[in-house]
This record gives structure tokens, C-alpha cells and sequence, in this order.
């Protein structure tokens, strides 16, 4: 039973100094393999966390991050060899301080566990997500920390490892979603679920393939706000970039009595060519009715003023997003392009 105490606090004292050492270095060692144990000894190996072969999970639908996987394909010298000595109750360290064919990036790193710890303190509070944010890239200094690189993909990870998740049903995003449709079809015509298609299955009614993902998102007052303001003009707008899918999120703006732009419906789909966005509208028109406004202002994607006016049968005059206009340059417009700029303008 001695042995075992005198091990925890070892391995306790060790633990600190590893986790001070990784931090002043910008860098990680993790266990490549298990212990070795003798009746003398136990042997415990850790290797620098960017050693090793990256191996993508799952059927490869998501993207990559930014800054690329953290494995660099070789085997990086960096290492620690802890050796802790039963029979005398000593404990000795050995470090390759070299690393090899990579550079120390805080991007690589994982969140330490008293990172993580705390994070899920306030999670356990119930702190938002975003105040948790705001609170750790505030508290930024002359040192800069791993976790002053956060994400809230960092923060989901932890609040689903620790199980203080609420929302998610599942570990899995596409089981989860799917849970979640199947909860609000529950409820009927107060659904938010407009429309769901997941990936995976064809659609022959709509023509949606395989590879297309479309859920269609509205709420009671989203449905009012377009029925009650459609009549003027729609906006449709397209955010790209937001998700480790690569997803879009499309949304379908009016604007209110104020001249403020407000949001009557969402679509998330994998792509935004006319038959999902077809399928967007008329799942729309099929909980509002017809929509028939004046204007119609979107990008210059031809695909979205096409779709409306198949789904709404109405020929609304089209307007151009003046930030979409202002990045054109002139010069590459085509001549069509020009006359529906004089046309728009007259």
C-alpha cells in the first residue's frame, strides 16, 4: 500500500512538471503505448504529439481544419522516458528535447486537462458558450496560451466527453440531427422542421441525389413576419465557410416596418444549385402560402431568382446586393451583366 501512495505522488509531481514543461515550450507528449512493468520497474514512454501517420475517421465527409492535421507523417525524436523505480521508490526522467520535421505551433496542441477542467466548471454553471469565450480571449496578456486559441468545436467536445451536454442527442452530428427532426415532427404544424433530407439517400420525388443534405428551419414567427411583410421584398443570402462540413447556411430575409432586415426562414444544404433551392421554397410556400413581392434581391447567382419564381409563379423585379455589385469588377461583366445592372438601377 506504500508503494502505491508513494506511486500516486509521482506520478502527481510528475504530472506538473510535464504539463509546465509542455507549456513553456509550446508543445505536447503523449503516451504512444502502454506501460512496462517489471517487478524492479515500471517504464512509462511518451512521444511528441505530432509523431504519427494522419488517418482520416469515418467516411471522410468532413474537412480537414485550417491549419491542417497535427500528424506530420514521421516520427518526431522529441520523447520522455519515465522510469519509476519500485524497490528504491525513485523516479527518474529522461528528454529528448529535439524535435524533428515540425515547428512548435500552438494550433497543434491539445487543451490541457486543467484547460478543459475549467472550461467544464463553467459549462457545469451553465455559462454560455460565447460568455466562455469572451471571458478566455480577454484574459489575453504578453503570454499567449493554448487556450486562448479556443473554438467552440473545443467547447463541444468537452461539454460531450464530460456528458453535460443538453441539446445533442447523439456523439454523432448526422444521428443527432435526425433525432432532433424526428422530435419536432412530433409536434406537428408547431414543428420548425420544415423540410429534412439527410445524406446517404435519394430522393426521386425532389431529385435530390445521394450526396445532398437540405433541412429547412422556420418558426411560427418567421412564418408570420413573411406573410405579414413578403408582400415588398424578399432577400436571400448564402453564408459560406462556417462548419467542419462545408455545409451553407441560406436565409430568407424581409424587411420589417423599421427598414430592419429580418430573417422569415433558414436552409442548411451541401449546395445551393436550383433543385435544392426548389426544394427550400417550396417547403416555404407549403407552410406560408403564396409570396408575391415586389422585389427580389439575392446575389448574382442566377439559381436563386430562378427557383423563386418556379416555386411562387410571380416575376418580381430583381435586385442586385450592392456589396456583391461594388466587388465586381466592371471590367469582367459581361454585357448582360450590364444591362440588368441599367435595368436594376432604372
Amino acid at each position: 500500500m506504500g508503494i502505491v501512495h508513494y506511486m500516486l505522488i509521482i506520478l502527481a509531481e510528475f504530472e506538473e512538471w510535464k504539463a509546465a514543461y509542455e507549456a513553456e515550450q509550446s508543445v505536447m507528449f503523449v503516451k504512444g503505448t502502454g506501460d512496462r512493468t517489471t517487478e524492479e520497474c515500471t517504464i512509462s514512454y511518451f512521444q511528441c504529439n505530432r509523431s504519427g501517420v494522419f488517418r482520416p475517421k469515418g467516411e471522410g465527409l468532413r474537412r480537414l481544419k485550417s491549419q491542417g492535421s497535427s500528424k506530420i507523417n514521421h516520427h518526431c525524436t522529441a520523447a520522455i522516458t519515465l522510469t519509476v523505480n519500485h524497490t528504491t521508490q525513485s523516479v527518474k526522467a529522461e528528454v529528448c528535447h529535439t524535435h524533428y520535421a515540425h515547428e512548435s505551433r500552438l494550433g497543434h496542441i491539445r487543451l490541457s486537462e486543467e484547460d478543459r477542467l475549467k472550461v467544464a466548471g463553467k459549462l457545469a454553471q451553465g455559462v454560455a458558450f460565447d460568455k466562455i469565450l469572451d471571458d478566455i480571449r480577454s484574459s489575453v496578456s504578453d503570454t499567449f496560451k493554448r487556450i486562448h486559441l479556443i473554438q467552440r468545436k473545443d467547447i463541444n467536445n468537452i461539454e460531450r466527453a464530460l456528458k453535460l451536454e443538453g441539446g445533442q442527442r447523439h456523439h454523432d452530428d448526422a444521428t443527432s440531427v435526425a433525432a432532433w427532426v424526428e422530435e419536432m415532427r412530433e409536434k406537428g404544424e408547431d414543428s420548425v422542421a420544415l423540410y429534412y433530407k439527410p445524406q446517404g439517400t435519394d430522393d426521386d420525388k425532389t431529385g435530390l441525389k445521394r450526396e445532398d443534405f437540405l433541412i429547412v428551419l422556420q418558426t411560427p414567427i418567421q412564418a408570420e413576419m413573411l406573410k405579414r411583410f413578403g408582400g415588398k421584398v424578399v432577400c436571400v443570402d448564402a453564408t459560406h465557410g462556417t462548419n467542419a462540413y462545408d455545409f451553407k447556411l441560406i436565409t430568407l430575409i424581409v424587411v420589417d416596418e423599421y427598414g430592419e432586415g429580418f430573417p422569415v426562414a433558414w436552409c442548411i444544404t451541401n449546395k445551393e444549385d436550383r433543385v435544392l433551392l426548389i426544394e427550400f421554397f417550396a417547403s416555404v410556400r407549403t407552410k406560408c402560402g403564396m409570396v408575391r413581392p415586389l422585389w427580389f434581391m439575392s446575389d448574382m447567382a442566377e439559381q436563386y431568382y430562378l427557383a423563386w419564381v418556379s416555386v411562387f409563379d410571380s416575376t418580381p423585379r430583381k435586385l442586385l446586393c450592392t456589396w456583391h455589385v461594388d466587388r465586381e469588377p466592371y471590367s469582367s461583366m459581361s454585357r448582360g451583366w450590364r444591362g440588368k445592372l441599367l435595368c436594376t438601377a432604372s
